[in-house]
């Protein structure tokens, strides 16, 4: 089925036809008549059949192209977790974060223990925690603060120097909490530990 010839490619074929000459289609006819523009459109209706409907020519959009940068290497240093190993004052322990105790740390002023934070300990004998003063436990039961070994890949992030293998090297104390007469703990999970907690009240 043709929609439209030009004029000039119809012209020898229709030379030898009878001027005004019908083009039939099915059932119904029409004549082939010339537009203004020179050009002859030959449009064929079949009772049987619809010619299709002429989509507008669709806007054509320029394409974003997406560009890398050329970055140089150049040293680089990544921290993933918080190493502590020194005595703090006012010291919080954040939700969204790991710590590695790689040593006696002493804890003073008020100590906050957000749930999810993630404490993890070296396994030796010197690595622990030593709350000297106030600690407030912000821990909920299903968002605790986890206290577990530097070789617990399964909870918070890798420590440098893991075994993936808690279970053959424990760490010896969690949390010592030398004034306990107003602390509560709470909401807390301890893991892998020779002993998890421990407190000793002022007189």
């Amino acid at each position: 089925m043709v929609e439209a010839v030009r004029f000039g490619d119809a012209k020898p074929a229709l030379e030898k036809l009878r001027r005004d000459a019908a083009v039939q289609t099915g059932k119904k006819t029409v004549k082939a008549q010339p537009d203004t523009q020179g050009k002859t459109v030959v449009a064929s209706l079949a009772s049987t059949r619809k010619l299709p409907l002429i989509k507008a020519r669709a806007e054509i959009k320029t394409k974003e192209v997406i560009r890398t940068a050329s970055l140089s290497k150049r040293p680089g240093y990544v921290l993933d977790y918080n190493q502590i190993n020194t005595s703090q004052t006012n010291y919080i322990f954040k939700g969204d974060a790991t710590y590695y105790i790689s040593g006696a740390v002493n804890l003073y002023g008020t100590t906050t223990m957000e749930g999810g934070a993630v404490i993890k300990y070296a396994p030796t004998n010197s690595a622990s925690i030593l709350v000297n003063s106030t600690v407030d436990f912000q821990g909920e039961a299903f968002r605790p603060t986890i206290f577990t070994s530097r070789d617990d890949n399964t909870m918070g992030e890798a420590i440098s120097g893991s075994t993936g293998n808690p279970t053959t090297n424990r760490y010896s104390l969690g949390l010592h909490i030398l004034n306990s007469t107003n602390t509560t703990v709470s909401y807390t999970r301890f893991s892998f530990a020779t002993e998890g907690s421990s407190s000793i009240t002022a007189p």
